[in-house]
């Protein structure tokens, strides 16, 4: 059966009294079937009967018009040759015989053929080089093929010239004597007519057009460059003799720039504006696909520049110095609704810069940084393209972030605290993309630092802060859809593995049985169109947050460090010249803070403090959520029962919490002693959390203390702060007195009905101040300006004051 069907195809092909339009349908259907006769022992017999068919059909003058029928045969013809196997071993040596004829009549057709023909016969030639390199009849072909492309490369800058520039009569009249060209119509050897010229009759599936010679299109041109790179991995003994012919082509190629796209750049640029898009001009004139495929051809270029750069730096050497402003260029050049072109841009972009290139490129950080630039205009390209074009840059500005300018800090800072904080807009799944935009502010803290203008290295990096806190309060406003979330992910996990039952269908009516589980963050979901899927969330939220949350405070706690050499040197000089006409200086560790705050930024750092001592809630398990909603709904255990296992299980912290408490209570050691004190005395007029296990509110005229006095209810963890704070001999002096103060005013809610209270007021009570007492004696015994008589006074006071308390608290 499957014979007779080859032979009855075989005649009607060479009947030479069937149409071209009917011969077009019967190699469709070759076409569609090809994995049937090319299986077993029918690819042989197929081969044999109609590579000769196929080349014959080919032989014919070839045609310029979209949808004529002869150009339909032509293009299946070389499609069925583009498809036949070469790859598997059993195929491997059944079509090698017909390899080199097919190969000669590819390589012909690439100089006569129109632009989609001429597409095909070099993957075709490409093929057939890569899979039968040691047959050497093929490998023969393997340079003149190379001589081709190098010939199509050469011819750009004439191409280009014929697109967007008058062409002159002659080139009409030369290209209209092409072979197959109809006599009316335009010239269509010409790339203007190409891109430009529509016949006004419309079939039902294709649009008319008239197409362009394949040696003047850059559609032909943007598929050369994998070619070579495939040429060179099959061929490597070709490589270095031909990377010196093509290195002056790929210079050659980049460096093309259509005239009115050049002067809309110009004349932006005058105006102190930026030019993203297609000229005005080239639309008017119907260019604009002629111009997306050479933007392409650049790019697919710039690709493979990054790969000759691997092996062959010196070749490219001098052209580094033009690269970046051209990176710039072509960024702006591709189209909004070319993702997948710009893309590859990027790719290529950040394999060079993982070489020793990055330097070259610090001319261009700014432009860089504009999302019109980067990532251009397109909602589709912001939202899927956002992480790899922010992350390929952060990496380039962190290996150069010491030779930065003070104006590229300062647009370094303000555009990745935007992307911190989310106030960019763009909504992007999990959470690495936050986890390093913070890592790349939070390293460049010495670079802050070291700014001449002290006050605008504060302003920076209180910037930072600012936005640290932001996202802090923002981890703690999702907080309950977060745990929400991960109690769906863990459901669906065990109903995915059988643990449970089946779950129930979707019903999407409205129900009084059965509301919604919904909350404050679920508003900003409910868009008819969501940009991100919720399939493209695969973590735990919770875990997400946790993680981001764990870098930020290692982060915070260098970042501090830094934050004394941006203290205002006016202030250091005040406090010398009291220092000098009192005849009592400094501190002897002034230059380990930092102070000098003005009245915002040390609301900043109250914000810091207070939303960062939130977010330790993401550490308490999630069954302590659900105990503590039911026990405010009366549906849990006793406030009792629940205050007993809460602050029980703040013993049983792990040693990650443990540790990441002691880094929160350690990045406020390095501030001065007034602005310590404003963060626990000082009431915030923005915070509210819901501070007790009743469901009260401590609203935000609380003190600092208060505030984490009122939040160890429902995290008794943090218990460690104050203790650290204590314990430690930078801050027990000053922390000491603020506490027992606090605890004094608190002496008449020990022993009441609530718990809770009592239990968190004995804990702050009992070790902490003991080791506050032995930190006081050890800080008293060191200060050597004080007599002998004022210090032992001032241990039996404080020691006085210590046990009182102990012994009302008892």
């Amino acid at each position: 059966m499957a014979a007779r069907s080859l032979d009855d195809y075989e005649a009607k092909l060479q009947d030479a009294t069937i149409d071209a339009k009917s011969k077009g349908g019967l190699l469709t259907e070759l076409r569609d079937n090809i994995d049937s006769w090319c299986q077993g022992g029918n690819y042989g017999p197929f081969l044999a009967k109609f590579v000769p068919i196929l080349l014959a059909i080919l032989q014919s003058p070839p045609v310029f018009t979209s949808t004529s029928p002869e150009q339909r045969l032509r293009q299946c013809a070389l499609d069925i040759l583009h498809r036949l196997p070469l790859g598997s071993g059993e195929n491997n040596s059944v079509a090698e015989p017909y390899a080199e004829r097919i190969v000669d009549a590819c390589l012909g057709l690439v100089k006569v053929e129109n632009e989609d023909n001429a597409v095909l016969c070099l993957r075709i030639v490409m093929d057939f080089c890569r899979y039968y390199t040691k047959t050497q009849l093929v490998a023969e072909k393997v340079q003149p093929f190379l001589e081709l492309i190098l010939e199509l490369f050469d011819g750009t800058d004439q191409t280009l010239k014929d697109t967007f520039a008058a062409h002159s009569a002659s080139l009409a009249t030369a290209i209209a004597a092409a072979p197959g060209t109809p006599s009316t119509g335009g010239t269509p050897g010409s790339p203007v007519t190409s891109t430009s010229q529509s016949l006004t009759s419309v079939e039902p599936e294709q649009q008319t057009r008239q197409l362009a010679k394949g040696m003047h299109s850059f559609k032909v041109v943007a598929e050369c460059p994998i070619i070579v790179v495939s040429i060179f991995q099959a061929h490597r003994a070709l490589a270095p003799k031909n990377v010196g012919k093509f290195t002056p082509m790929i210079k050659k190629t980049l460096l093309l720039q259509a005239g009115p796209q050049k002067h809309a750049h110009e004349a932006a640029a005058s105006r102190g504006e930026i030019f993203t898009g297609v000229a005005r001009e080239i639309k008017s004139k119907g260019q604009a696909s002629a111009f997306v495929d050479l933007v392409t051809a650049q790019v697919k270029t710039m690709s493979f520049l990054a790969y000759l750069l691997r092996t062959y730096q010196n070749s490219l050497a001098d052209f580094l110095q033009a690269l970046p402003e051209l990176t710039v260029r072509l960024l702006r050049d591709v189209g909004r609704s070319h993702t997948a072109t710009r893309k590859e841009l990027l790719v290529a972009i950040r394999h060079i810069i993982d070489f020793n290139f990055r330097s070259h490129f610090l001319p261009v950080i700014l432009p860089l940084l504009d999302p019109r630039t980067l990532v251009g205009d397109s909602l589709t390209a912001d939202i899927t393209l956002r992480p790899l074009a922010y992350t390929m840059l952060a990496d380039l500005i962190h290996h150069v972030r010491e030779q930065l300018n003070p104006t590229q800090i300062a647009k370094v800072v303000d555009v990745y605290v935007g992307h911190l904080t989310g106030d960019d807009g763009v909504e992007v799944p999990g959470t690495s993309y936050q986890t390093m935009s913070a890592k790349l502010l939070l390293n460049m803290a010495e670079c802050m630092s070291k700014i001449e203008d002290k006050k605008d290295a504060r302003h920076l990096m209180m910037l930072v802060l600012n936005g640290i806190a932001d996202k802090f309060a923002a981890m703690n406003l999702a907080y309950p859809n977060a745990v929400k979330l991960s109690r769906q992910q863990a459901e669906a996990s065990e109903k995915a593995s059988g643990h449970t039952a089946e779950a129930m269908p979707e019903n999407f009516l409205a129900d009084e049985a059965i509301r919604p589980d919904w909350d404050e963050t679920d508003i900003f979901s409910a868009m008819p169109i969501k940009p991100v899927s919720p399939r493209d969330r695969a973590t735990d939220p919770v875990t997400e947050n946790k993680f981001l949350f764990k870098n930020l405070l290692h982060g915070l706690k260098t970042f501090f460090y830094q934050l004394r050499n941006s203290n205002p040197p006016k202030v250091k000089e005040e406090f010398d010249a009291i220092g000098a006409s009192s005849g009592v200086g400094v501190a002897m560790n002034w230059a380990d803070l930092s102070y000098g705050f003005e009245a915002e930024e040390v609301e900043i750092l109250i914000k810091l403090f207070r939303e960062g001592a939130r977010c330790f809630r993401y550490y308490a398990p999630l069954d302590d959520d659900e105990d503590e909603e039911d026990g405010v709904k009366g549906k849990g255990p006793s406030a009792e029962v629940a205050s007993s296992q809460t602050l029980a299980s703040s013993t049983s912290i792990t040693k990650e919490e443990k540790d990441l408490l002691e880094t929160f209570a350690t990045v406020f050691h390095h501030l001065d002693p007034a602005t310590f004190y404003e963060i626990f005395t000082s009431a915030s007029r923005t915070t509210s959390v819901n501070s007790a296990a009743d469901g009260t509110f401590a609203k935000g005229s609380e003190t600092g203390i208060e505030f984490l006095y009122h939040l160890c209810f429902t995290h008794p963890a943090l218990l460690h702060v104050p203790q650290f704070l204590l314990a430690s001999e930078a801050t027990s002096p000053a922390f000491c007195g603020m506490l027992l103060r606090f605890l004094m005013s608190k002496l008449d809610e020990v022993g009441e009905r609530d718990s809770v209270k009592t239990s968190v007021l004995l804990r702050r009570r009992q070790a902490p101040t003991h080791t506050a007492s032995a930190v006081v004696v050890a800080a008293n015994e060191e200060e050597e300006d004080e007599s002998e008589e004022k210090r032992n006074n001032g241990i039996s006071d404080r020691h006085a004051a210590l046990l009182r308390c102990q012994i009302i608290c008892h």
